[in-house]
């Protein structure tokens, strides 16, 4: 019997694919699905969860308008990516061109080749590692701020642009494919990992085409051209301690090519002047520089250890990151939790697993779930971020100040997210509030449904925070009425009576 954890990871294309069905199902008339229930019976159904669902979307894929957009974009984001990769090689390949030149008035200065070839991209690289350590520690460090919005949003955006260039012949195609990408991007709680380490994939490969063209570059230019390369500074370098230097950073391959490795008589041999035009060591009448085409061992070396080779194993780091994420995906939803027991079980509909013979609507026969109330006292409000919603935090100021009239108490906390130590900190706070009256909001997006996650949250919430504590839930903008309804029917659910819930905000979503 195949376990869940044996169960390969659902990809990102069938990710996609599966949102679009359970939002045309949550539409569908109650026949359709029953027919499909019954058509996915006619084979043995898999324990694994993942696999049930593949074999969901594969029998209803036929009777499904546009049932493979997922694929689609997958392959449009292959594309982009292998267009980008070629872009970079060539852009990689122009800077070498630049760099290389020599026409034999002044040799190639091989400090700006390091500078260029290996410095700046030794300090990006140092950057990425700093802000994947950032990530792991706070997963919303860098929400907001608008250059790294657009990166994220343009190479996120790769593969749909070029899925819709494969879809003009049908613009419906093409419409349906925006649609399906928006909603794989509002289920940011879901696929945000996924997301994350799928741009840095693709920065690496950009990184490492441009690498290689670099690279490519030198050789050719050293094979069928004699080039001279030089070193010169205004500063007050002297030979011996630049070969110092540079002896250490070849240490990594002096023992397997010590050619590739400069001493103090290259150095002294090479070091150049402009105003003389000439080599430091030249005897009168001549330019000198004995040996000027052995520095191009070191600067290929330098370029593929300290460049290429950080990019190659980012590449395979985020490669592995990508199916890790992918394998973390929550497949724990109201949505799928429906599906599986319509499928394993009779062919009926049904909202509460415990009772199998209860048939109303989710939430009937509860008590409604009351408005959230004026804050007493003007006591200042603990406001958390549920499953890493993204939403104008200054529309929530406003809120709560007009609405409610109170304030946020501290800065906005989170839970549901990516890592639970956020969940302890917010828990934490929630046990050292002193003010009786001091309420906590809960910020959520309506498509990011309910689940049996956020019932054990309220569930931690309460007992960490008191069981007079009022708890308000705020559904940003966006989603549909049956989004809030399914909020109004689980909260209904649960029986809270310090428990409110205000459907309607003017907070703005920012996920679609």
């Amino acid at each position: 019997m195949t376990t869940e954890a044996d169960s390969p990871a659902l990809r990102f294309g069938e990710l996609v694919d599966l949102e679009v069905a359970l939002r045309q199902d949550a539409e569908a008339e109650r026949e359709l699905l029953e027919a499909d229930a019954a058509r996915v019976r006619r084979e043995a159904l898999p324990a694994a969860r993942r696999d049930l669902l593949r074999v969901w979307l594969r029998v209803t894929r036929e009777r499904r308008q546009y049932g493979e957009l997922g694929a689609t974009w997958e392959r449009g984001l292959s594309v982009a990516t292998a267009l980008l990769s070629v872009g970079m090689c060539a852009a990689g390949w122009g800077v070498g061109t630049g760099l290389f030149r020599y026409t034999g008035e002044h040799p190639v200065n091989v400090l700006t080749v390091l500078v260029v070839l290996v410095g700046s991209q030794v300090a990006l690289v140092a950057g990425t590692l700093v802000s994947l350590l950032v990530l792991r520690v706070s997963p919303n460090a860098y929400e907001g701020i608008p250059l790294l919005d657009l990166v994220r949003a343009g190479v996120r955006n790769l593969g749909g642009l070029l899925a819709r260039a494969f879809s003009q012949r049908s613009p419906e195609r093409a419409a349906a494919l925006r649609r399906a990408l928006g909603y794989a991007r509002s289920r940011q709680g879901l696929y945000g990992g996924v997301e994350r380490f799928l741009v840095l994939r693709t920065l690496q490969v950009a990184a490492v085409s441009f690498n290689v063209g670099a690279l490519a570059n030198l050789l050719f230019t050293v094979s069928v051209s004699d080039l001279a390369f030089s070193w010169a500074t205004t500063l007050n370098w002297t030979p011996e301690g630049l070969a110092d230097v540079l002896a250490r950073a070849a240490a990594p391959w002096a023992w397997a090519w010590p050619a590739a490795c400069p001493d103090e008589a290259l150095l002294q041999a090479t070091q150049y002047s402009r105003l003389d035009a000439a080599f430091a060591d030249a005897a009168l009448g001549t330019r000198g520089g004995t040996g000027a085409g052995r520095w191009w061992p070191f600067l290929a070396m330098s370029v593929t250890v300290y460049a290429l080779l950080p990019r190659l194993l980012l590449l395979v780091g985020s490669h592995v990151g990508v199916r890790r994420a992918l394998a973390a995906v929550s497949l724990d939803t109201p949505e799928i939790d429906r599906l599986e027991r319509r499928l394993r079980g009779p062919v009926v509909q049904r909202s509460r697993p415990s009772d199998a013979a209860d048939l109303r609507p989710l939430g009937e026969g509860a008590q409604p779930v009351p408005a959230p109330s004026h804050v007493v006292d003007a006591a200042p409000a603990l406001c958390v971020r549920w499953r890493d919603a993204r939403f104008r935090v200054g529309d929530l100021d406003s809120l709560l100040r007009e609405t409610f009239r109170t304030t946020r108490e501290g800065p906005l906390a989170s839970a549901g997210g990516y890592d639970y130590a956020d969940d302890e900190a917010l828990l934490v706070r929630a046990r050292d509030l002193t003010e009786d009256g001091t309420p906590v909001f809960i910020v959520a997006e309506p498509w990011a449904s309910p689940d049996r996650a956020f019932k054990r949250f309220v569930a931690a919430l309460r007992q960490a925070a008191g069981a007079r504590r009022h708890i308000n839930v705020l559904l940003t903008t966006g989603g549909d009425a049956s989004d809030r309804a399914l909020w109004a029917g689980y909260l209904a659910e649960l029986g809270d009576p310090y428990l409110a819930l205000d459907p309607d905000t003017t907070v703005t979503s920012e996920s679609a």
